[in-house]
C-alpha cells in the first residue's frame, strides 16, 4: 500500500514539473504581417501563447483577438488590444494594458484569487461578456464608452463575493 502511495505522489510531481516546464514568457514580434492574435508567426518561437504561458506585447499598433478559447497567466501589453471574439482567460498574476482595450463581441475573463486585470489606456465596451471569478480584479478606470451596436444586453460579471469588477475614473 505505501508503495502505492509512493508511486502515486512521485507520478503526480513529475505532472505538476512538466506543467512548470512548459509555461514560458511569450513575446508579440508581429512577424506574421497581420495584427491577429491568432496568427502563429506573430509570436516569438512561431508558436501561440498558451496555458501557463506569460505573454509580453510590445510597441504600438493594435493586436486583435478573435476566435478560439485561450487561457494564459498573465499579459502585458503597451499596444491596443480588441477582443472581437473568442474567449481569452488570464488565471495568474498582475496583468497590464496600457493601449486602448475595445472590448466587442466574445469574453475576457480575469479568474483566480489574486489575479488582477488593470486596462489603464481607454477601454470602450461595445459586447464583450467581461467576467471576474473566482477572487480576481477587473479594474477599467478608463472606460470611455458602453455601447450595443447589436441585439443581446451588455454583460459585467463579477460571479463570487470575492471578485470585483471596478469600473470609473
Amino acid at each position: 500500500m505505501k508503495s502505492l502511495i509512493r508511486l502515486g505522489t512521485i507520478v503526480g510531481l513529475l505532472f505538476t514539473a512538466l506543467a512548470s516546464a512548459q509555461a514560458a514568457t511569450v513575446n508579440w514580434t508581429g512577424a506574421g504581417g497581420d495584427s491577429s492574435w491568432q496568427t502563429a508567426a506573430n509570436w516569438s518561437g512561431n508558436i501561440l501563447p498558451a496555458t501557463g504561458d506569460d505573454v509580453v506585447i510590445a510597441g504600438s499598433g493594435e493586436v486583435v483577438f478573435s476566435s478560439g478559447n485561450t487561457t494564459i497567466r498573465s499579459l502585458q501589453s503597451t499596444r491596443n488590444i480588441s477582443i472581437t471574439g473568442g474567449t481569452l482567460i488570464l488565471k495568474a498574476g498582475a496583468s497590464t494594458i496600457q493601449g486602448k482595450l475595445t472590448l466587442k463581441a466574445g469574453s475576457l475573463w480575469a479568474q483566480g484569487a489574486g489575479v488582477q486585470l488593470n486596462a489603464t489606456g481607454a477601454v470602450a465596451y461595445d459586447g464583450t461578456s467581461l467576467s471576474a471569478t473566482d477572487g480576481a480584479t477587473i479594474s477599467l478606470p478608463q472606460l470611455v464608452s458602453i455601447s450595443r451596436t447589436a441585439a443581446g444586453d451588455a454583460k459585467f460579471y463579477a460571479e463570487d463575493p470575492s471578485s470585483t469588477i471596478e469600473i470609473g475614473r
